[in-house]
């Protein structure tokens, strides 16, 4: 994984996932939290979800928690939706989790303001054409 981007893992990720060779794509999320700290909520979500996937619920509730006690959180739609999560659905533990992460995202929304640039094709550059 020496010189790997971000894009390339994700991607090698993304191709084991469609192999289904969940445990690759495991180590390779699990590699990836140390060498991209900054990707660390969507490598902990490919990493709970295949853990789930594969069967490892104590270990993919173990993720999810200490994902939210970092701080992050996770749209609940995308926990109660997705089919690698489906497993878990109803479990009391993972219910109680939904809990600290539905707080964990209303204490942000309430105290931090995201903010996105989108910008189009070739605008918004040093010296090029206007936004």
């Amino acid at each position: 994984m020496v010189n790997l981007t971000f894009k390339e893992l994700y991607s090698q990720m993304e191709q084991y996932f469609q192999d289904e060779d969940f445990s690759s794509a495991l180590d390779l999320a699990t590699q990836g939290r140390n060498l991209f700290p900054d990707n660390g909520t969507i490598l902990d979500y490919w990493r709970f979800s295949l853990h789930a996937r594969a069967g490892e619920l104590e270990e993919a509730l173990a993720v999810l928690q200490t994902a939210i006690d970092a701080g992050s959180w996770y749209s609940d739609i995308i926990l109660r939706r997705s089919p690698s999560l489906q497993v878990l659905q109803g479990d009391p533990r993972f219910e109680e989790l939904l809990i600290s992460n539905h707080s964990a995202a209303e204490h942000d929304q309430a105290s931090q303001f995201p903010f996105y640039t989108m910008r189009p094709a070739g605008r918004c550059q040093s010296g090029g054409p206007t936004c």
